[in-house]
């Protein structure tokens, strides 16, 4: 189970046994809490954060994502 997969695993189990709260999972579970409010923040906004990608580029990737959403006013998709 890679990083991303793990995360998703623990924010699964916080939602399901802890009600979405990450300081319950860690006392319960013994997971790490900053971990545990990586993972649901990733499953609440379906970014992925790749910890294998230099920061740089991840965040160009994030900027470049929002553009092709339209988040930023005046911005559509080329692609």
């Amino acid at each position: 189970m890679n990083g991303v997969e793990h995360r998703g695993f623990q924010a699964q189990m916080t939602l399901k046994y802890c009600q979405g709260r990450a300081r319950l999972a860690q006392t319960v579970f013994g997971w790490g809490r900053e971990n545990i409010e990586l993972g649901l923040g990733e499953k609440r906004t379906g970014i992925i954060w790749d910890y294998n990608q230099p920061l740089a580029q991840q965040s160009v990737a994030r900027r470049n994502n929002l553009f092709c959403c339209g988040i930023i006013p005046g911005t559509n998709c080329r692609i």
